[in-house]
């Protein structure tokens, strides 16, 4: 069967967006480029966005599929829609002085017959943050409602004024009208010093963080009100401290187990989830056995080495992460790891080999497929990563995965569990 190759789009210096179809579109793996075909798109989801790409120029193909960068217009990249896994990121070529990235996560886009494709795979059919589903003028007026009902109530007042109406929090905007999950953000510091930390960036980092990060630490009766609100309007409520907006829940593990002791008093309903790093295992524990139901571990590899160029953990170690996801699982309750995908390195034959090893040893009950927010350069350089082969396939470690691990969970979300 003939190949069918996407054309190419770029920029003007306006941000005016073009195709060309005498050149084929490519997508980056590492460091390789490769013709984007339709067999490895989408079409554009609803919700994503386009970014121009600064001083970066595209690298595409001829109709020969020789490799060529065109120096006369800039990369176009697209930021996906939630729910949704990048295969490949956008090919381009950057001057030597172009400045870093924000911290969005840059898909590569191609146009095929008056449409948009993307190469991506849906990973998770749950629609909570789809786009289309949020009415605005409908947010806006329960805003209202909310901030006039609780007027004392720092964290409520935090999540709809500067997560629902400033940075246009999904989870936030759903905890405003009352569905799905609802954020819990807690704690103002953390033990990790995240390159890609969307909420804190050091002074000396060449970019900025993208969301303010919670100036106070809420008390247990205003999560406890917090949680409460949610939970009787929602259907399947979940409840989940650790938030963009935030540091490392486990730091304030005191308030959150006093928390967790009062919304259980009160209820059974509802799933309660920590987003977290994993950095304390025996504060995981003790938070599991006072009723924590769930926790999501992040993680950016399943090697200890580039575990800690990322993280930068202080004070705990990458076999802490590891403790913490098999405490969770010795003690019956739902493990998912938060991984941060890109492509080129995740998909890699020595990530891939040491994520199996990770899985075998703590048998999580799903992954969260997440694209990782960074310049992919610069979290390369970051890495010390170089040259970077064609990598094996994000959908092809996905599904080799599920092979040797049947029970294992894909998603985007974290899941309501029923009892």
């Amino acid at each position: 069967m003939k190949k069918k190759f996407l054309s190419l789009l770029f920029c003007d210096e306006k941000g005016n967006i073009y195709d060309d179809p005498a050149y084929v579109a490519a997508g980056r793996s590492g460091h390789s480029y490769s013709p984007l075909t339709l067999n490895d798109c989408i079409e554009l989801p609803y919700g994503s966005e386009f970014f121009m790409l600064p001083q970066r120029y595209p690298v595409a193909f001829d109709k020969k599929l020789n490799q060529i960068v065109l120096k006369d217009r800039y990369a176009l990249s697209v930021f996906l829609a939630p729910a949704y896994t990048q295969l490949y990121l956008p090919a381009f070529e950057k001057e030597k002085d172009a400045p870093v990235l924000p911290l969005f996560a840059y898909t590569a886009v191609g146009f095929y017959e008056g449409r948009f494709y993307v190469p991506a795979v849906r990973v998770d059919e749950d629609k909570r943050q789809d786009l289309k589903n949020f009415d605005r003028k409908k947010i806006i007026q329960k805003s209202k409602d909310l901030i006039k009902k609780y007027p004392q109530n720092r964290l409520i007042q935090h999540i709809i004024k500067n997560c629902a109406l400033t940075y246009f929090c999904p989870a936030a905007r759903n905890f405003v009208l009352g569905r799905y999950e609802a954020p819990l953000p807690t704690s103002r510091l953390c033990n990790s010093r995240c390159i890609g930390c969307i909420s804190l960036q050091h002074k000396s980092s060449p970019i900025r963080s993208t969301q303010s990060r919670i100036k106070f630490t809420p008390t247990s009766d205003e999560i406890f009100e917090t949680a409460m609100v949610h939970i009787k309007r929602a259907v399947n409520p979940i409840l989940s401290f650790g938030q963009g907006c935030e540091g490392e829940p486990l730091l304030v593990s005191e308030i959150l187990e006093e928390s967790i002791l009062k919304i259980r008093q009160s209820t059974k309903l509802g799933t309660i989830n920590l987003n977290t790093n994993g950095s304390i295992p025996e504060r995981l524990e003790r938070l599991f056995k006072k009723g924590l139901d769930s926790a999501r571990i992040s993680l950016n590899s399943a090697q200890k080495n580039f575990y800690e160029s990322y993280y930068k953990p202080q004070n705990y170690s990458f076999e802490d992460v590891k403790k913490s996801a098999i405490i969770g699982k010795n003690l019956k309750k739902w493990i998912s790891f938060n991984y941060f995908t890109i492509p080129g390195f995740t998909d890699s034959e020595q990530e891939f080999e040491s994520l199996r090893s990770f899985i075998k040893d703590t048998m999580p009950d799903m992954i969260q497929w997440r694209n990782l927010n960074i310049d992919p350069d610069w979290y390369f350089d970051n890495l010390n990563l170089k040259n970077l082969k064609n990598g094996l396939g994000i959908k092809y470690i996905m599904m080799e995965l599920k092979k040797e691990f049947p029970h294992l969970r894909y998603g985007y979300f974290n899941p309501f569990l029923t009892t």
